[in-house]
């Protein structure tokens, strides 16, 4: 269809050729097929689709039909998906037709309008300008359905589709190919004695020559064959071609006989004594397997006596060929996996009858996960003399888990469920933005959010539509703005995450933490089979591991449910008046230090013991990509334990100035640098059954303490320029985590939507507009996201909405635009005073009023709040952006 190939032309002068070439191309761009092609790509944002579906609906109404079908969208490098656009599109043509004519019409009225002002035209795609689709262009489309039938076919044919039982195979290459010449040279004969020229009613010579060119690039793939001599080794014996070549050389039996002997000649020298046995044939399937049979020509015979026939006449006519069938035969059938589920039930019914559990039969749901129809049955199994049927789905843990595996009904539950909450959040008037995102972190997003590390990586395309929904709404509870602003503008604009920004956190979080799991937990044991890639069936964490491939997660430490039993004593800390404390009369003191600098962590640490000199340590502890200052501290504290000499009855202070690591002494359980924390508690059981007692308190940095300051000049020491860490040390759970979340999904700014709010803030998204709505009210808030997004209570939006008849404002100057309502109407010239009393630099400057960057501001820029206060207090006091 969009190929140029100056040999699929009929003509051979330079001029005529010239001209025919301009003539396709734009047919190409304003025919029927560059013109649906057009309205396809047009119908990309919520609100096209919302109106596609609308108009869908009323032609549904009319023929009693209920399912609402998404319009399929071409892509450039997968040729099948023209067909299915094409053929989608034929199936709505009625759609296609209203719709096209809804646009075509309003762009003529506004045309009109513009005419009338002696405007601008405004801005519209050509085909908005056009006469639409009619039924002869309708019809061009269907032929080119036909021409492009026979390439899907052919790649559905080589391609394996596991769910239909189709494998592809290479040696089935030929035959693909010269099906699909032959069914482009049928096409092309029709065309031989038709005389495009002939008079104004001939047919169009565009079907032809694509067709030619189509054919000659096919044949140009084909000959392409001739130049890889290991591919024809490899199939030229198989018994897919066993009568190939006498049918496709029929006309020249000289040559089939001379090099038939010759082959002969040459098997003759290498033929083995012993014969083989009798072996099955499998049955051909129907469809463009039978047009594919003729050219191959199958042997009729299910089962054949091979044992008079050597081994290359036996090969080339009589070896099984590779077809579905076979492969079924070799791989699980419903049958078989039948059998597997039924010997389950056995076992579960076994484990019943020894442990005394009772399982409720009408409370027992079958469902077998696979993606292959074969492989499924649908008769009931009997358990406890009751039948159940196998489902389609089942809910396990709160979560839908469908056959297939595709998520589709728990992602549309979550969206429903998590539209139902953010309705209500929107429902509460007069809430702060804080507020607001806070209930909204609160409600909304777990809602949605539940076990999305299970079905995140089918949450694309179609299925994150309903999500984006929520999203929409719950910033327009926070700020105010409308729901026809793109998602990620919202999003930016409220200071709230992405869905996909939130899944990635949960998915991050949970491949740390089973890479923590001890190596008892099954989980832990397959985390290499979630990384392994495969073409279907892939773990839903895959995505994960790939893209956290890099971090070394085998070397993590390992968390155990707990340290210490529920009876043991947990130590005494300090952490109100701790400098108070230190003024006791303590026998033993102990100060220590952490410190992260120059690439790696290190720790120090200081003990004073009544009547014997003061002692100190400095360790490396390993790379700041690995360790943190929290478990340096953890660390110290231990080691300075390990160090004390042998101690009777005395009162020992440990000193730290790090208050994280105090409470987790204090509390311990899941936390990172848990085999410290073990380490520590060892080493004071230790020191309790020699009468010893222990005391961890906590100095703020504003307090003195001169052995704490030698402590932290021991961990300076040990992260001084080209400090090695001695010993390689486990990898801390809290940094690993940290470094990937970091190495996420980045916060890409979509290309083609928010043209709008980029130009006015170019911080976006950023946590500036958390600064900029969070100190006003519900009323402000509204305010301001309507003049930033540019969708507001203006005539340009209402006039685009279809919400006023004109974009004009009042005042009769210009379009009532964001910019001509703040700086220009002469309505409000009183009332902006006050407004531009702010600056006299910046005056008439969008962005500095708004709150956002300009192009032109520096690193250091910050939005200037009583600018963008005085904004808010301008468009207040005209009463223009309230709601009608």
């Amino acid at each position: 269809m969009f190929g140029l190939d100056k040999e699929a032309y009929n003509n051979d002068i330079v001029n005529e050729h010239n001209t025919e070439a301009r003539y396709l191309r734009d047919w190409r761009r304003d025919g029927p097929l560059g013109v649906l092609i057009d309205i396809i790509n047009y119908i990309k944002t919520p609100q096209q689709h919302d109106l596609f579906a609308s108009l869908q609906r009323s032609v549904n109404d009319q023929s009693h039909t209920k399912t609402i079908l998404e319009p399929i969208k071409p892509v450039v490098t997968r040729w099948n998906s023209y067909h299915d656009a094409f053929e989608r599109a034929v199936q709505l043509s009625e759609t296609f037709n209203l719709y096209a004519n809804t646009h075509i019409d309003r762009t003529a009225r506004d045309d009109a309008y513009a005419h009338s002002r002696d405007n601008k035209l405004p801005d519209a795609p050509s085909w908005m300008r056009s006469g639409g689709l009619k039924a002869a262009d309708w019809a061009v489309i269907t032929e080119y359905i036909d021409v492009l039938k026979p390439l899907k076919e052919a790649t559905k044919r080589l391609e394996a589709r596991g769910k239909q039982g189709s494998f592809g195979a290479i040696y089935e290459v030929i035959p693909v190919f010269e099906y699909v010449l032959g069914a482009y040279e049928a096409i092309l004969r029709t065309y031989d004695h038709v005389d495009f020229n002939a008079h104004p009613e001939a047919p169009e010579d565009h079907l032809a020559i694509n067709l030619k060119a189509a054919w000659r690039k096919a044949t140009a793939y084909y000959t392409k064959l001739d130049a890889s001599p290991a591919y024809y080794s490899a199939t030229c014996l198989h018994p897919y071609y066993k009568n190939y070549c006498s049918n496709s050389w029929r006309e020249k039996p000289h040559w089939i006989v001379l090099n038939e002997a010759e082959l002969q000649q040459l098997w003759a020298r290498y033929k083995p004594i012993s014969l083989p046995v009798t072996r099955p044939r499998p049955p051909r399937s129907g469809g463009i397997d039978d047009a594919i049979a003729a050219l191959v020509n199958f042997e009729p015979a299910n089962e054949v006596d091979i044992s008079k026939i050597d081994e290359l006449n036996c090969w080339r006519r009589y070896e099984p060929a590779w077809t579905k069938e076979q492969f079924e035969q070799e791989g699980p059938t419903a049958q078989s996996n039948r059998e597997g589920i039924n010997a389950i039930i056995r076992d579960a019914l076994d484990w019943e009858r020894r442990s005394g559990a009772t399982f409720e039969a009408e409370k027992t749901a079958v469902i077998h996960f696979t993606r292959k129809a074969y492989k499924s049955a649908t008769e009931p199994f009997v358990i406890k003399g009751q039948s159940v049927s196998p489902k389609d789905h089942v809910k396990i843990l709160g979560v839908l888990m469908d056959a297939r595996l595709k998520y589709h009904k728990h992602i549309a539950r979550a969206a429903a469920k998590g539209l139902e909450t953010a309705l209500e959040l929107r429902r509460l008037r007069g809430l702060s933005p804080t507020a607001a995102r806070q209930l909204f972190t609160a409600t909304v997003a777990p809602t949605v959010d539940y076990a999305s590390n299970v079905w995140m990586h089918a949450c694309k395309d179609k299925l994150v539509r309903p999500i984006n929904r929520v999203q929409r709404i719950g910033a327009q509870a926070i700020v105010g703005t409308f729901l026809t602003v793109a998602t990620w503008v919202a999003e930016a604009e409220a200071h709230i995450p992405s869905a996909q920004e939130r899944f990635w956190k949960r998915a991050v979080k949970l491949w740390t933490d089973i890479h923590a799991l001890p190596e008892t937990n099954p989980l832990r044991r397959n985390t290499s089979r979630m990384r392994k890639f495969r073409r279907q069936y892939r773990s839903p964490l895959f995505q994960v591991a790939e893209a956290l491939k890099d971090i070394d997660m085998e070397r993590m430490e390992t968390i155990r449910p707990g340290v210490l039993a529920p009876w043991e004593k947990r130590v005494q800390t300090v952490v109100e008046n701790a400098a108070q404390g230190l003024e006791a009369n303590w026998a033993v003191r102990i100060a220590v230090s952490s410190s992260a600098r120059n690439g790696v962590v290190g720790m120090g640490g200081a003990i004073s013991i009544q009547n014997i000199e003061k002692r100190s340590f400095s360790v490396t502890l390993g790379k700041r990509e690995e360790q943190n200052p929290y478990a340096a501290e953890l660390a110290a504290m231990a080691e300075a334990l390990s160090r004390l000499p042998k101690l009777r009855f005395r009162s020992i202070a440990l000193i730290t100035r790090n208050k994280a690591a105090v409470l987790t002494l204090r509390r311990p359980r899941q936390q990172s640098g848990q085999s410290y924390i073990s380490q520590f508690y060892k080493t004071v059981q230790t020191l309790r059954r020699d009468g010893n007692t222990v005391t961890v308190l906590w100095l703020p940095a504003s307090e003195e303490c001169e052995l704490a300051s030698l402590a932290k000049q021991e961990a300076k020491m040990a992260t001084r320029l080209n400090a090695r860490p001695q010993t390689q040390l486990p990898r801390m759970r809290s940094t690993t985590h940290n470094i990937a979340r970091k190495q996420g999904i980045a916060k890409k700014v979509p290309a083609d939507v928010g043209a709008y709010s980029k130009r006015i803030d170019t911080a976006l998204p950023g946590k500036h507009t958390r600064q900029l709505y969070d100190g006003l009210s519900r009323k402000e808030s509204s305010v301001l996201a309507q003049l930033r997004t540019g969708m507001a209570q203006l005539n340009t939006y209402r006039h685009r909405i279809k919400a006023s008849t004109t974009d004009q404002c009042e005042c009769g100057q210009a379009a009532e635009t964001v910019e001509h309502f703040l700086f220009r109407c002469r309505k409000w010239t009183t009332q902006r005073t006050e407004m531009l009393q702010c600056t006299q630099a910046s005056r008439g400057n969008l962005p500095f009023y708004l709150g956002g960057k300009a192009a032109t501001d520096d690193a250091k820029w910050t939005p200037d709040m009583d600018a963008v206060r005085a904004t808010i207090r301008f468009a207040i006091a005209t009463r223009r952006l309230e709601a009608n």
